[in-house]
């Protein structure tokens, strides 16, 4: 069921895809409904050395010129330190935002992937860098499982800001599918949909009728 909420990442990628597919509505409404908690300007990728941003920030100095920011990404050669020292790890992977990793991935891939990453490396003796983790997101990013969690975030923060209609209840149910609903959850979704008083003040979104739902809904 697409509301099964993801928790960790396995050790292996093949399964980690696999819980991806199960990205439930609950666990992405959360994180699609909170800001980032870090300024994002724009995406950024590795160069070839790995140490600098090719994509990097722009802003007009004059009608005449503009001027390139560049980053220092010397924590892309920085080795990841034991579990213990959480304090630095956050603050490393803060930094990778300018370094090779954007906006969307810091927020719904990042806190995912890296415990597991992480783990398997460490249980298995070897040394990694930042830089190596980098490399392993951008793997992930060429599955099929990372092109669905794109959809379904950007199908939700799409339904955020999409007033609730009854009328095209019928008509969403595409869109609404993209979200992983079975036949069932849709069934349910729709009768509940159509008995649920909705505020008349204000406006109440396709996204406040989902996280009713969500709250409705038989555990």
């Amino acid at each position: 069921m697409y509301f099964t909420t993801i928790n960790s990442f396995s050790l292996s990628l093949d399964v980690m895809k696999k819980i991806i597919f199960l990205l439930c509505f609950s666990g992405v409404f959360v994180a699609c409904t909170s800001d980032p908690k870090t300024d994002i300007n724009s995406d950024s990728t590795l160069d070839s050395a790995g140490t600098q941003n090719t994509n990097v920030d722009t802003f007009t100095i004059d009608s005449a010129g503009v001027k390139r920011t560049y980053y220092d990404c010397a924590v892309l050669n920085r080795s990841i330190p034991a579990d213990s020292m959480q304090s630095t790890i956050r603050k490393d992977l803060a930094q990778l935002i300018h370094c090779g990793i954007d906006s969307f991935d810091f927020l719904y891939v990042v806190p995912n992937l890296f415990p597991g990453f992480v783990s398997e490396n460490h249980v298995a003796g070897r040394k990694v860098s930042y830089g190596d983790f980098v490399k392993h997101v951008n793997e992930f990013k060429s599955t099929e499982a990372y092109d669905q969690l794109h959809m379904r975030v950007t199908t939700l923060d799409s339904l955020r800001s999409t007033k609730f209609d009854h009328s095209k209840l019928y008509t969403m149910k595409p869109t609404l599918g993209k979200l992983g609903f079975t036949e069932p959850e849709w069934d349910m979704f729709s009768g509940f949909a159509n008995s649920y008083p909705v505020p008349k003040g204000g406006k109440f979104t396709w996204g406040d009728m989902l996280e009713a739902f969500d709250k409705y809904k038989p555990r």
